[in-house]
């Protein structure tokens, strides 16, 4: 049986989706805070010296009152059955605090200097089950890789001697469920999206949640064609991972969470 009149339907259909599609790419910029905390047990700790477990918070290490600038590139690919979001997005945080519990071979009520950075490049890919013509509600998948390091330093006694010096790096690459909502009135569109995951990848225990709600002002043409677009939105993403390092358990719970803004330019 010959397989051209199923090419030729599948084709039809991609070009069906492509020929109403926008497509629209720009940066976006905003303050940044983070929440949770993270735990280091050294379990090679000698018997004379055991660990004091516990998670030290964003304000132990000083970074809670540090909101990051927060900056970054989105690129959306709307079809009349699909949407795909690249985004992009990077921050930094730094301050002192005092230690409430060890973190690896730092003990409990040391002076630290922290600095803390998060990478997220995010990928989303929805199907519209309700492709209306003023309402889109789809489902579908993510693939998120995100990078979260720290690095942490003991201080001595007059602040400029590092007495410890641990560093924290995760990478990890996970999918996620996906879901999608999205609103036009004219030439305002409302959009929602949010994606959760909660698995083991290489030995790494990998909880995450994203959420983020936008609206884009046309400013400029119309769409479809080139045109200038703004948009204001919220965004949440939580991060927990738990692996263990040389036989020690470290587990990182935070969150990262702030309003943004940014300009696009559709077509």
């Amino acid at each position: 049986m010959s397989s051209r009149p199923a090419l030729a339907v599948t084709f039809a259909l991609a070009l069906s989706a492509c020929r109403g599609a926008e497509y629209s790419v720009g940066p976006q910029f905003g303050p940044l805070s983070v929440e949770g905390g993270m735990t280091w047990t050294d379990f090679q700790s000698p018997p004379s010296n055991p660990p004091d477990p516990g998670e030290n918070t964003v304000e132990d290490f000083g970074v809670a009152d540090d909101d990051a600038f927060s900056g970054g590139l989105r690129y959306d690919a709307r079809a009349p059955v699909y949407h795909y979001m690249l985004s992009l997005q990077g921050a930094a945080w730094s301050g002192e605090g005092v230690l409430s519990h060890d973190f690896d071979q730092i003990e409990a009520g040391a002076a630290v200097e922290t600095d803390v950075a998060l990478f997220v490049v995010r990928n989303y890919f929805t199907f519209d089950v309700v492709p209306a013509e003023a309402v889109e509600v789809g489902i579908g998948v993510a693939l998120d890789a995100a990078l979260v390091g720290a690095t942490v330093d003991e201080q001595g006694p007059n602040f400029n001697l590092v007495e410890e010096d641990v560093e924290l790096l995760t990478v990890v690459g996970a999918p996620l469920l996906a879901a999608r909502v999205a609103m036009h009135l004219g030439p305002l569109d409302l959009e929602a999206f949010g994606g959760v995951t909660d698995m083991t990848i290489f030995d790494t225990d990998v909880q995450m949640l994203e959420l983020d709600a936008s609206a884009r002002l046309r400013f400029a043409g119309k769409r479809g064609n080139p045109s200038g677009l703004v948009i204001v939105g919220l965004r949440r993403n939580d991060f927990t991972l738990d692996y263990e390092d040389d036989e020690d358990e470290v587990e990182v719970d935070l969150t990262f969470s702030g309003p943004y803004v940014g300009v696009q330019f559709g077509w």
